[in-house]
This record gives structure tokens, sequence and C-alpha cells, in this order.
């Protein structure tokens, strides 16, 4: 482009006028795994993206930026890179995400401290060469899914934590069973968006079955009060997240590496239990209790047995 504006007289005599078009200032909206370490390649995804650009994480500016088209572009992390936000400049100015580069705020499930399984079923909690930093769960089971609607994944696919204890009463102070809202502040929860990291390897895909994301208030399930009902009691039609990556193409794994992936409150915890929409209503008094469980009320998909590894399990602002 010449950056010029051209009029053009009834005489045909060309009069130009310098005439700079700019994008708005960039939006940076998210990355593709927001606990990369120093060295991997990650990528950024937003609007009003355009070379020339640079992108400064706390503590140190990236210098391997690639492939940029106005809604993406990959960078790696820069060694000496900080927890916190980023900035990515181009000509039209400089935005900050709302996102945080390795965000400990509001860490429901880190799987590195007293909080963990706390309830029936004992998910595996471990360490290895995979592991992003520390422990990680994993959800798995040899038996599979059979995505036909009938699925209670119990064996290998159900992490709970129902908060309190065997007091009487019971309270709900203790490392692990703490009430989560003492954790996390979720006045704000319609602002804010539940984000973990997770690992899918190539040979152990999903292609059926949805897991099902909730949390539970201290009237619904607690370790006292222990039970398998109140998620799926049409009475309550509890709000949940239902995450189905695979639907789109058939089959989804994330080719071994982690990535984050992020559920708003306000528009993904709206689902109830067979797939329909919820009929209850979330408030901050919903955020006691926690699981992750694999049951299908729905009939999608195909038999898989897929190894999910998750971690970070996290409350933030996204809004």
């Amino acid at each position: 482009t010449t950056d010029k504006m051209y009029l053009i007289t009834k005489d045909s005599t060309v009069v130009d006028y310098d005439f700079k078009v700019l994008l708005p200032v960039p939006k940076v909206n998210g990355m593709s795994f927001e606990w990369a370490a120093p060295g991997e390649t990650v990528t950024i995804t937003g609007n009003y993206f355009a070379e020339p650009l640079t992108v400064e994480f706390p503590g140190a500016e990236a210098t391997a930026i690639s492939n940029v088209t106005i809604n993406s572009f990959d960078v790696v992390v820069p060694e000496g890179a900080q927890p916190g936000k980023i900035k990515v400049t181009t000509e039209s100015g400089t935005a900050q995400s709302i996102f945080q580069y390795k965000d400990s705020r509001g860490m429901l499930f880190s799987f590195d401290d007293a909080r963990g399984n706390h309830g029936w079923h004992a998910m595996t909690i471990q360490s290895d060469e995979n592991s992003i930093d520390g422990n990680y769960l994993q959800l798995y089971d040899a038996g599979g899914l059979k995505a036909d609607g009938t699925d209670w994944g119990d064996t290998g696919y159900h992490f709970e934590y129902w908060p309190g204890n065997w007091n009487t009463p019971e309270t709900y102070d203790d490392p692990e069973g703490i009430d989560l809202r003492k954790v996390v502040d979720f006045t704000d929860f319609a602002n804010m968006a539940l984000k973990f990291e997770m690992r899918i390897p190539e040979d152990h895909p999903w292609t059926g079955c949805p897991m099902q994301i909730y949390f539970a208030s201290l009237g619904m399930c607690t370790l006292a009060t222990a039970n398998n009902t109140y998620f799926h009691d049409d009475a309550i039609s509890l709000p949940r997240a239902l995450y189905k990556p695979w639907k789109a193409t058939g089959s989804f794994d994330t080719g071994g590496k982690w990535i984050t992936v992020t559920f708003p409150f306000s528009t993904d915890f709206v689902w109830y239990w067979d797939g329909t929409k919820a009929s209850g209503v979330l408030s901050a008094d919903s955020f006691s209790g926690f699981e992750i469980f694999m049951a299908a009320g729905e009939a999608e998909g195909t038999p898989c047995s897929p190894l999910i590894q998750i971690d970070n399990i996290r409350a933030v602002p996204y809004k």
C-alpha cells in the first residue's frame, strides 16, 4: 500500500494526500497453553494483529514471533518470562491480556497440596515426564466409555471434591476438605471462567461421552451428606458445563501437548445432565464442592478409552 489517497479531477489531474489506514488497537484474548515453559511455542489469539508487532511477557520481551494473521500469531515464550499479563503492541497501540501467563490466581486444584480426591472415588494423581509442574490429575479406564447415553464412569473418570469432614457438626475449614468459597471469591462469578490445562495423547483419543463439569453448594453434597443424585436431579436441574471437543470432527486429542481450556460461567455453565438447558441457576453460594464426571445423559459419539490429564483447575476473571 502507498498510505495515500488519490483524487482525480475532471481534467485528469491526480492529487494525492497522505492517508494511512490503521487497524484498531489489538485485542489479546487467549493463549493456547498459559503454563508453557520458556522456549515453548504458543499461539496467541485475539483480533487486529498486524506486523510489525512486539510481545512483552513480564520480565522479558519475545524475539521469535511468526505466523501473524489478523486473529492469531505464534510466539516462543522468552527466557526470563515471569507470571502475569502479556502486552502486544502494533502501530495502532498496545493492548494487555485479560488472562495471565502462568496464572495461579483462583487456584482450586494444583494437585500439589492437600486438596485433591475427597469423595467416594480416588482418581490417579501423579507426576512424571509429562508434568507441567508437579502433580496432575489423570482420568482413564481401560474398560472405556460406551458413548450410548448410559455411561457412568465411576471407575476411572470421576473426580470428586466434596467439602467437609466427619466432625459433628461438620466443618469446612480443613485443608483437605475446605469449602471452595474460602479458596476463591465467587461473588462476581458471572464475569469469571473456569480454566485448566489438559493433555490427551494421540493413542488414546476422546471420541464420545461428554465431560460433565459442575460445582455444588453445601446443601447439595458434602463429605457427610455424600450422594450421587443431586447432579442429575430434575428438581434441581443443576447448571454445568458439558465439554465435547470431539463433536466437531468425531475425535479429539491434543497430540500429547498441554493446552489451556476455558469455560466462562455465564455462557458455558448453562446445561443440564441430559444436554438440555438447565432450569436451575447458579449463585455465589453454588461453588463449595466440585466434580468432573464422564457420564452420558445424552448419547453422542463413539466408544473410546480416552486418557485425559488435567492440571491447574482455577476460577479467574474473564471479562
